[in-house]
C-alpha cells in the first residue's frame, strides 16, 4: 500500500536518511536519486516547496513493469542499520511520514521512479 505525504524540498531535493548520516558524502549518483552511507537524496525538479511523495514498503522486490509512464528509474541497495527519516537539506525532520525501521539485515532495496 502506497503512503502519500508532502515533503518540503529545497535545492531541488530531499533526503531519506538516518539522522546521523552525512548527506553530503555521496557514493553513487543517479538521475532520480544519489546515495551514500545511510542516506538517499532524491531529486525533485521543484526548487523549493512541497513535493508529493509516495512510499511503498515491500517485503520483496516488486514485479518489473515495462510501462512507458516512467521516464527515469534508479535502483540501489542502501546500507543503513538505524531507522530512516525524511529530512530536508537544512536538517528539518519531516514528521508527517514518521520513520522507516531498519530491517535485520541493515540493508534497504530502493527503487525511485519519476515520470
Amino acid at each position: 500500500m502506497t503512503q502519500w505525504f508532502n515533503v518540503e524540498a529545497d535545492y531541488h531535493q530531499f533526503n531519506l536518511a538516518a539522522p546521523e548520516a552525512d548527506t553530503t558524502a555521496f557514493q553513487e549518483f543517479g538521475s532520480v536519486f544519489d546515495t551514500g552511507t545511510a542516506f538517499v537524496t532524491f531529486h525533485t525538479g521543484i526548487a523549493c516547496g512541497p513535493v508529493t511523495v509516495g512510499i511503498d514498503m515491500l517485503q520483496s522486490p516488486p514485479e518489473w513493469s515495462e510501462s512507458a509512464e516512467w521516464d527515469n528509474v534508479d535502483e540501489a541497495v542502501l546500507s543503513a542499520p538505524t531507522p530512516l527519516r525524511v529530512i530536508t537539506n537544512s536538517g528539518t525532520v519531516q514528521e508527517a511520514f514518521g520513520q522507516i525501521d531498519a530491517p535485520s539485515s541493515g540493508k534497504f532495496g530502493i527503487r525511485g521512479l519519476r515520470p
